[in-house]
C-alpha cells in the first residue's frame, strides 16, 4: 500500500521514505525519487511516464520514465502537493490500474511499485481549496505518517546534536565536538523553524568554525557581527545574524545564483528564498 508522509520542511521526510524502502521486501530493487516541485510541468509527463521516439519535437529516441525505472521497487513522490490536477489524475490511474502509457504510445505497460509521497503542506486543506484531488489523496493515504516539527519534540535535540557531531567528524576525519550543558539548554530553547535540517547545518558550521573540542554557550552568541551587548542577544537573533552573513557569502560565491547557493547550503531552493525574505539578505 501507498504511504503518505506529511510534515514541515526539514523534518526528514525523505529519510523516512528511504527507511520504509530499506526495511521492505523491495529493498533489493530501485528507490526512485521524483521531485515534483523541481520538474517543470511541461516536462513532468515525459519524465515520469517516459516517451516514444517522435512523441514531441526533440524526442529523438524512446525514454523510460521514472516510474518504470522503479519497477519492483519504491517511487518517492517528493512535494506531491505541487502536482497540478491533470497530473494528479494521471498518477491516480497508475496507482489504481498498476499500468502506464509512455507519452506518444497507447501500449499499456504493467508496473509494480510502492508509492511513498511526501508533502509539507496539509493536503486536507488543499482539497478544501480544490487544489488537490480527494480520490488521489485517499489512494496515497493508505499508511499515513505525520512527522512532527522539532519544536514539538525538543527531547530529541541533545541526541541529534550528538549524532550530527559524530557524522560530521567521520566526514572530516576529526574528533566529534561535544556540547556543554549550557549550550544544549540554549539550543533546546530555540524553536528550529528549519527543523532537523537547520540543526544539522548548524552543527556542521560550528564543527568547522569552532576550534575547541567543546562548544560552549558563548560560541553560540559569537555569530553576532556587532560586538554590542552580545550576552543580551537571544539565540534566535544570533543565529539569524550568522545565517544572514553565511547566506550572503554563499550568494557572493555563486554570483547571486540562488539555485547553486541552495545546493551548497544543502537546502531546497524554496527554503533559501524564504530565508532570504525572512532575514532581509
Amino acid at each position: 500500500g501507498a504511504v503518505l508522509i506529511q510534515g514541515e520542511s526539514g523534518t526528514g521526510k525523505e529519510l523516512i521514505a528511504r527507511a520504509i524502502h530499506n526495511l521492505s521486501p523491495r529493498k533489493a530493487y530501485p528507490f526512485v525519487v521524483i521531485n515534483c516541485a523541481a520538474i517543470p510541468s511541461t516536462l513532468m509527463e515525459s519524465e515520469v511516464f517516459g516517451h516514444t521516439r517522435g512523441a514531441f519535437t526533440g524526442a529523438t529516441s524512446s525514454t523510460i520514465g521514472k516510474i518504470e525505472l522503479g519497477n519492483k521497487g519504491t517511487v518517492f513522490l517528493d512535494d506531491v502537493d505541487t502536482l497540478d490536477l491533470a497530473m494528479q489524475a494521471k498518477m491516480l490511474r497508475v496507482l489504481q490500474e498498476k499500468e502506464l502509457e509512455r507519452l506518444g504510445s497507447t501500449k499499456l505497460i504493467p508496473v509494480d511499485v510502492r508509492f511513498v509521497a511526501a508533502s509539507n503542506k496539509p493536503l486536507k486543506q488543499l482539497i478544501d481549496e480544490n487544489k488537490f484531488r480527494e480520490d488521489f489523496f485517499y489512494r496515497l493515504n493508505v499508511f499515513p505518517v505525520h512527522l512532527p516539527p522539532l519544536r514539538e519534540r525538543k527531547g530529541d535535540i541533545p541526541i541529534l546534536l550528538d549524532y550530527f557531531s559524530k557524522i560530521q567528524a567521520r566526514t572530516t576525519g576529526s574528533s566529534p565536538k561535544a556540547f556543554s550543558s549550557e549550550s544544549i539548554a540554549t539550543l533546546t530553547q530555540y524553536d528550529w523553524p528549519g527543523n532537523v535540517r537547520e540543526l544539522q547545518n548548524l552543527v556542521e558550521r560550528l564543527s568547522v568554525i569552532i576550534k575547541e573540542p567543546v562548544i560552549e554557550n558563548h560560541h553560540l552568541s559569537g555569530f553576532q557581527s556587532s560586538g554590542k551587548d552580545r550576552a543580551a542577544t537571544g539565540l534566535k537573533e544570533a543565529v539569524n545574524s550568522f545565517e544572514r552573513r553565511y547566506i550572503r557569502d554563499i550568494l557572493d560565491q555563486t554570483g547571486g545564483n540562488r539555485k547553486a547557493a541552495s545546493k551548497i547550503l544543502g537546502v531546497h531552493r524554496n527554503t533559501l528564498l524564504a530565508k532570504i525574505q525572512q532575514l532581509g539578505v
